[in-house]
Parts: structure tokens; C-alpha cells; sequence
């Protein structure tokens, strides 16, 4: 079975002393073990920034086949690899929030459409949507995704690899560092004029910010 993941590399396309190229496909020869032997790479996006740091790497999408899980994180170990597209900041963040929403299961109460309303998802992969206007959607358990459609609503990724996203006129979100945000800009008519999403890094956003789309930028709230 192939598996879709995320590596990270050095500049020059090496890990670990091993040179690899865009597009080609490699088969370790032995066994195959997590955090020990084969080719290793992540499920979960953002967690490749755990191993290869922003400012010193690269990160690609790789499919892999024959893989070995590890129990701490997402990190597996495969037989084989084929090195697919490079993905800057920005894909990256894409492909969490991909990923959030995919895994991510609504649970009891955690979702309203009515004004002034909060809810809350405290599990891990939890959803939590608010929809009405003025709604507040909170994603406290690990990977959760936390969803404010509604007029100025609000969205918070308080749990480790969660997402916050505000897609509603005048919508804001904020999170812990190593989450992500995706703000969507719309005019008074509801057209989504610009859309953004950034990485809470702790230096460039800050962590427990507000922050909104405007002008085409990622500004505090």
C-alpha cells in the first residue's frame, strides 16, 4: 500500500548523508524500522519541522511504500520512496490544514449555528464549528480543527497541531505556536477577496494573537 508524507532535507536535497532528486524513487535494503532503519518521513505536515527546522531546510510531498510506524508522532519508516513536489511555508501549512480537516470528527456539542453561541472540541481530531454570527469555535484536543464561518466570528487551535480557521467577514484566529491559521478576507457583499493561511511560529505571529485578513495581509485583531 502507498502512503502519502511529508520529509524534510537538507538545501541541497540530502538526508542523513543520502542524495536524493525530485521525482525519482529509492528502496532501502534491509529492515525496515521507525526511528532506526529505511526511509523516514511524516504523515502529519507540520510535524517534519520537529526534525528539519524552517530556516535551514527543505520539505517535499514523497508517497512511500512498506512502512513501519513509531508511537511518539507520525514519523514512519518505509522501503520505499519516490520524492514528489517541494512545498514551501505556505503548501506546508496547506497540507496541515488538509490534513486537520480531514482526520478531524465533529463530537457532541461542537457545533452551533445560532448567534453569540462558543463550542468547543477538547479530543484529539475533534472539530468544532460555529457558524452563527459572532460565533466562537475552540479546538483544545491534539490535530483538532476549529471552523468560525460566521460574521466576526473567532477561532482558536489551543491543542498541539491544530487549525483555526476564519472564513467569515471580519473573522479572526489565534493559537498556540506550531499550529496553523487560514484567514479568508471577504467585502461588504461577502466576496472573499483574499485568503491567507500562516504557521504561529511565536516570532513573526505570536502566539495567543488575534489575527484577521486585511488588505491582503495577516494583521493583529
Amino acid at each position: 500500500m502507498t502512503i502519502l508524507a511529508f520529509k524534510g532535507f537538507n538545501p541541497d536535497l540530502t538526508c542523513r548523508g543520502f542524495q536524493f532528486k525530485e521525482g525519482e524513487t529509492y528502496e532501502h535494503e534491509g529492515p525496515v524500522k521507525a526511528c532506526q532503519s529505511g526511509f523516514h518521513a511524516v504523515t502529519m505536515p507540520l510535524d517534519v519541522l520537529k526534525y528539519y527546522p524552517p530556516a535551514k531546510s527543505v520539505y517535499h510531498q514523497v508517497e512511500l511504500e512498506d512502512v513501519d510506524t513509531d508511537t511518539d508522532d507520525s514519523k514512519v519508516a518505509a522501503r520505499k520512496i519516490t520524492i514528489g513536489a517541494k512545498l514551501d511555508p505556505t503548501g506546508l501549512i496547506k497540507a496541515q490544514v488538509d490534513f486537520v480537516f480531514k482526520n478531524a470528527k465533529p463530537v457532541e456539542g461542537a457545533t452551533s449555528k445560532r448567534m453569540n453561541t462558543a463550542v468547543k472540541a477538547e479530543v484529539a481530531n475533534g472539530a468544532a464549528t460555529a457558524s452563527g454570527y459572532s460565533g466562537a469555535a475552540t479546538a483544545s484536543g491534539y490535530s483538532g480543527a476549529a471552523t468560525a464561518s460566521g460574521d466576526y466570528g473567532a477561532a482558536t487551535a489551543s491543542g498541539d497541531k491544530s487549525v483555526a480557521t476564519a472564513t467569515g467577514y471580519d473573522g479572526r484566529a489565534r493559537g498556540i505556536v506550531g499550529t496553523a491559521l487560514l484567514l479568508v478576507e471577504r467585502d461588504a457583499e461577502w466576496n472573499i477577496v483574499g485568503a491567507a493561511g500562516v504557521l504561529v511560529d511565536g516570532k513573526k505571529i505570536k502566539a495567543d494573537t488575534w489575527y484577521r485578513l486585511h488588505g491582503g495581509k495577516v494583521v493583529t485583531a
